[in-house]
């Protein structure tokens, strides 16, 4: 069981760390003038949603530890939900930004002229 444990505040910190090194890194190209503040905004919030999605998945352990009441794990939910309507009208253009094919995506709202909604 020590393992498991062990397991679960491995991955609780790595979550950690990651989360503070992207807000770090959004901060940074900031300053450098490599973000503006709108891209900065879609960038926080695509962190927040990668770090609630997270909690959501762990939510059994959250309850469990104590660390969240059954009132802020509806929180968590509604703000994911949240999360995804703000970050829906940016999600095309966020994802054209890799510049992955269509096909590799294999997407069905692909077109060559980039109107994917018509």
């Amino acid at each position: 069981e020590s393992l498991i444990q062990m397991a679960r505040m491995s991955r609780g910190y790595s979550m950690l760390v990651l989360l503070t090194e992207v807000d770090r890194g959004i901060l940074d190209e900031l300053e450098r003038g490599t973000l503006r503040q709108a891209e900065v905004l879609v960038l926080k919030d695509l962190a927040r949603l990668f770090a609630l999605s997270q909690m959501e998945k762990d939510m059994g352990d959250f309850l469990e530890d104590g660390y969240l009441s059954a009132r802020k794990a509806s929180w968590v939910r509604l703000n994911v939900i949240k999360l995804l309507s703000i970050i829906r009208p940016n999600a095309v253009a966020l994802v054209d930004a890799f510049d992955f094919s269509d096909f590799r995506l294999k997407s069905v709202l692909g077109r060559f002229d980039g109107d994917v909604y018509s």
